[in-house]
């Protein structure tokens, strides 16, 4: 149970931090095909780029042992990683944009990296820094300098392409983006068998949770607001910030709308019943006619019990009650995930 609890806490955790290139619809994902670089495909890339570069044969033997750590990298995440530390040992701008990367973001000011445009840098380089800082601001809940940069990142030019489409996933899942979120999804995980764990876990859990997703339904206008909740939190408030707190209140008033509908249909209903009563008794031995289901109209119990006017304080410690450990959707997900497992080792 202990173990159950950390999986799903973790989960939680990861699943909180996650507009690219255009992709294909979510129902012809499966025609997305990505295939990561190799390892000697990308040291022969470095090792054009460093010719370029025109470094004194010093340099070039302090990169030695990145060039040895490169080489035992496995995993493609690890090789990006890896060829980003090699690459700021090179130029002063890939310097500032790894160590950028490599502290939390404090609420200052984020750099621009204008040079990130430069046409004269290599698509190999420029399209894996751009990677780098965007699974950065990605993973800092920064979701829509996140998708800025996706914008401008080729997969086909990077040495992690899963871990394009699931950080672009994961901006997307931040943001309630249905549609892009799937898309993503849908394209990462055409590949799972050789996803890393953690993006092929994750990435199912994230696609399923945008599946329930229904358009103006609570838990969208729920999402939207933790979205605002976020952006406040990350002093992002601003004219996005005021378009979503107007979507959330016209999908409220349009609950509100419906929701008075249903009442005056059922009050209607419930008078048209009341009138249909017989003028005169039954006889004792008649068989009544109608064709009636035999159930009782649901009584009206009007507002006199003040049903959803809790006083401000009571209101609070129910609400502080019900999202105590996580998010019902992320609750009601894990759950699920918990369920197949079971069901698979049966």
């Amino acid at each position: 149970m202990r173990a159950g609890v950390l999986i799903a806490a973790s989960l939680v955790a990861v699943l909180s931090l996650a507009f690219g290139p255009a992709l294909p619809a979510a129902e012809d994902a499966e025609q997305v095909r990505f295939t990561p670089p190799s390892a000697e495909s990308v040291q022969q890339q470095l090792q054009a780029f460093l010719e370029q570069a025109g470094l004194t044969d010093q340099q070039l033997k302090q990169l030695a042992p990145l060039w040895q750590k490169l080489k035992k990298a496995s995993a493609p995440p690890e090789r990006l990683k890896t060829a980003v530390e090699l690459l700021a040992r090179t130029d002063p701008r890939f310097a500032q944009l790894a160590a950028r990367c490599a502290r939390p973001w404090r609420a200052e000011k984020l750099p621009q990296w204008k040079w990130l445009e430069d046409d004269t840098l290599p698509p190999f380089v420029q399209h894996n820094l751009r990677l780098y800082y965007a699974r950065w601001l990605a993973l800092q809940q920064l979701y829509d300098e996140a998708l800025e940069q996706f914008r401008h990142i080729d997969p086909e030019q990077v040495i992690d392409p899963a871990g394009y489409f699931f950080y672009l996933a994961v901006a997307h899942h931040g943001l309630a983006h249905k549609k892009e979120g799937l898309q993503a999804l849908d394209a990462l995980l055409a590949e799972v068998d050789r996803l890393p764990r953690r993006y092929r876990t994750l990435g199912e859990l994230m696609r399923e949770d945008l599946r329930r997703m229904r358009e103006g339904s609570l838990d969208q206008v729920a999402r939207w607001m933790r979205d605002v909740e976020r952006r406040l939190q990350l002093a992002r408030a601003g004219r996005r910030v005021i378009k979503r707190e107007d979507d959330i209140i016209d999908a409220l008033d349009k609950m509100i709308e419906e929701l008075e509908k249903q009442q005056q249909q059922q009050q209607q209903q419930q008078q048209g019943g009341g009138q249909r009563q017989s003028s005169s008794p039954a006889q004792d031995s008649a068989i009544l006619g109608g064709s009636g289901p035999g159930k009782v109209d649901p009584k009206n119990i009007g507002n006199s019990a003040g049903w959803g006017n809790l006083p401000p304080k009571k209101r609070e410690e129910a609400l502080q009650e019900i999202g105590k450990n996580f998010p019902a959707h992320y609750r009601e997900l894990i759950e699920e995930y918990f369920r197949r497992v079971a069901e698979q080792e049966k």
